[in-house]
């Protein structure tokens, strides 16, 4: 049987406003769906921070004898039990009886192309070279300085300055990680863990040797690199490597004054001069 024209518009039309109608139908059961599913979450959550909040209330309230004598210990260690890095005071004279009974210490520095001038001897590592043989008695230092120039930590790690610090096999070994180059490039995520993984290299090929991390020269007006040195910081406290921190010495990130020190971001004459007697304040102190 065959429908009239006025039959089939009708059943068109009955069609159509049908589809339209479970559309509307769909959407709404979707909507209040979705709202129960977050309603859900959103309980379960609170609950949670209920039974926290409870439950550190009453640790609060009635602490253990353990934890009154934590309270009491301000050397106490953190709670990952992470190695804590020793002071820098007094290290050369650690260095001498720990490893100057042949009459030598040697020390290497790994860092950016701020370890070096054009004019080698005014380069900071060597400067302090000379003033750590001044108080080394005996003992004849020498210094090997390895510069990477401009590679980010990622070049780094993948470069043939691995093997030549490991076959240097130094009594001491300062870092100059190299957030300068990564600057702009890598996040400090990134550079922190690829300098994981040198570090990791360096503890097999270098297994008596003492690491020692340092910042590299502060910047005026910085901003993100101020995070990534906190960053290294942090990773030095958690993985047990001493910090040394020679900022203390040069005027603040703030202050136009640093200006004086610096050139094209990287210390000048002055700013290796000043990094030098920092550095050979905190070791013979």
């Amino acid at each position: 049987m065959k429908l009239k024209k006025g039959g089939k518009f009708v059943l068109k039309t009955t069609l159509f406003i049908s589809t339209i109608v479970l559309a509307i139908i769909l959407i709404i059961g979707g909507h209040y769906y979705y709202q129960q599913k977050l309603q859900t979450i959103a309980d379960d959550a609170n609950q949670t921070d209920v039974d926290v909040s409870e439950e550190e209330m009453r640790d609060n309230e009635q602490p253990s004898d353990e934890d009154e004598a934590l309270d009491n210990d301000d050397s106490s260690e953190g709670a990952n039990d992470q190695p804590t890095p020793t002071s820098a005071s007094g290290k050369l004279s650690e260095w001498i009886n720990q490893y100057g009974a042949d009459g030598t210490l040697n020390i290497a520095v790994l860092g950016s192309t701020s370890i070096t001038l054009d004019n080698a001897e005014d380069s900071w590592p060597n400067l302090l070279a000379a003033s750590l043989q001044s108080s080394a008695e005996d003992v004849q230092l020498t210094m090997n300085i390895v510069d990477v120039d401009r590679l980010n930590t990622f070049e780094v790690a993948e470069s043939d300055h691995i093997d030549e610090v490991n076959n240097l096999q130094p009594d001491v070994l300062l870092i100059e990680p190299f957030l300068l180059n990564d600057n702009g490039l890598l996040m400090k995520e990134d550079s922190i863990e690829m300098l994981g993984r040198i570090l990791s290299s360096f503890e097999v090929g270098l297994e008596e040797t003492e690491i020692i991390l340092m910042p590299g020269n502060p910047l005026y007006g910085a901003e993100y690199y101020l995070q990534q040195n906190e960053a290294l910081e942090q990773f030095a406290e958690q993985e047990g490597y001493l910090f040394v921190d020679h900022w203390f010495a040069w005027p603040a990130t703030d202050d136009p004054d640093l200006q004086n020190y610096i050139d094209s971001a990287r210390p000048n004459e002055q700013g290796h001069q000043l990094w030098a007697e920092a550095l050979y304040e905190l070791l013979t102190n």
